[in-house]
Parts: structure tokens; sequence; C-alpha cells
């Protein structure tokens, strides 16, 4: 299990037990108090914050930015359209 499943797992753990009606602060205080990876440091707590703010964004909370890494492999197209590289290059050597 890598440390993004293992966030995930204990967010719906915690989704699980709060009442439907439960307010955006009620849900980040459960959320800190259910952190499972012990220092809140590095890796394992970077992918907890990301998976979190994911979580927080359907009840009110702000949307997570979208990392560069998820974007790089799209471009702009000569018609303006976001597509991937892929593609563009697929539409490119169909001619």
């Amino acid at each position: 299990m890598t440390w993004r499943q293992a966030a995930r797992r204990v967010i719906m753990e915690v989704h699980q037990s709060l009442p439907d009606d439960a307010t955006l602060k009620q849900r980040k205080k459960a959320l800190f108090d259910a952190y499972p990876f012990g220092l809140r440091r590095w890796f394992p707590y970077k992918m907890w914050c990301e998976e979190q703010k994911k979580y927080l964004a359907n009840y009110g909370g702000p949307a997570p930015r979208s990392s560069k890494q998820e974007e790089s492999h799209l471009v702009y197209s000569e018609e303006g359209q976001l597509k991937s590289k892929l593609d563009l290059f697929n539409e490119a050597n169909q001619s």
C-alpha cells in the first residue's frame, strides 16, 4: 500500500464516521485528529495533505491545485484546444 492509498483509506474511514451534515470545520478537525503517519513531515505528510485537500474540496474547502506533473503532457493545439501531446502526434501522423 502506498502512502497515498493509506491516506485515502483513513480519510474514507473518517468520512464514514462523520454525520452527513458535518461542517467543513468538523471535517477538518476529524481529519487532523486522524493523521496516521506520526510526524507531520516529508513525503507521507505531503500525500496526506494532497488527499485531504481533494476530500475537503467536496465540502466547501479550496480546490486543490493541479500539479505540473499532471499537466506536463498537455499542450494547446493550433485551434486553441487543450490536448495531450500523444493525441497531437497521432493526428499529425494520420495524414
